[in-house]
């Protein structure tokens, strides 16, 4: 009774398409059986996936047309629909869960023009809605068992100015400190191969090295997103259809 949002997993159909898909196939299995599995644990799934959810109809009835009619900073939201539902059934004191089992399989960009839209219009929708999440959390804060849910968006949130503030830090100590690049992409190799591991023991599979690649490619690719997702929260657009 206590759960509003059952999120299902989502799987890479076109894994074997070229490397970008392999490593976009380990990340979302990452995504799903590590980072919302431990949500769900804490009864806070953050991001309840478009592609694959559950909801319960009572929870999300009254909130339609509120939700149908979102607007932020004046311009209407029309991406980003499963986080701002995801907050509707949070804000109200239910729980959002994932089951692993329930499996969707989605064809993932294959090229990096593709990718990077992909991820832009995830991130414009995560500053908005962490934002909202931010307004809600004295609200769930009475509840103590849900700190460590709390805890989690927070650090999402703040992660967007910070993303923001080391990417003109990084790349301009970079000019003057070349080698900088050297131990940064060391730090990245270690922190992922926390990933691999996980996916060893959760797959048996030697693809667990893409983890390792991803956080490279990411590293050196993607770290232009959140910024540009700040700057044109207002847009909408859907870009990959």
């Amino acid at each position: 009774p206590q759960v509003g949002a059952v999120a299902g997993r989502i799987d890479v159909l076109n894994r074997g398409h070229n490397l970008l898909t392999r490593m976009l196939g380990v990340r979302y299995r990452i995504g799903f059986d590590f980072v919302r599995a431990y949500q769900s644990v804490l009864g806070s799934v953050f991001v309840c996936p478009g592609a694959f959810t559950a909801y319960r109809m009572s929870v999300i009835s009254s909130h339609f047309e509120a939700w149908r009619h979102q607007t932020f900073l004046g311009a209407p939201c029309t991406n980003g629909d499963d986080h701002a539902l995801t907050n509707v059934v949070l804000s109200n004191g239910f729980e959002a869960r994932y089951q692993s089992n329930a499996v969707a399989r989605t064809n993932v960009p294959t090229t990096y023009k593709r990718l990077c839209m992909m991820y832009l219009r995830w991130s414009r929708s995560n500053v908005r809605e962490s934002t909202r999440y931010i307004g809600f959390v004295p609200k769930l804060a009475r509840n103590m068992r849900w700190w460590p849910a709390i805890l989690d968006a927070v650090v999402s949130w703040v992660q967007i100015p910070m993303r923001i503030y080391l990417l003109f830090l990084g790349w301009g100590a970079l000019l003057f400190f070349p080698g900088l690049l050297v131990r940064t992409i060391s730090v990245a190799l270690t922190l992922s191969i926390v990933h691999a591991i996980i996916y060893l023991r959760s797959e048996r599979s030697l693809d667990a090295a893409y983890t390792v690649l991803y956080s490279v490619f990411s590293l050196l690719t993607l770290q232009w997103i959140y910024p540009a997702a700040l700057l044109t929260v207002r847009k909408s657009r859907w870009m990959t259809r």
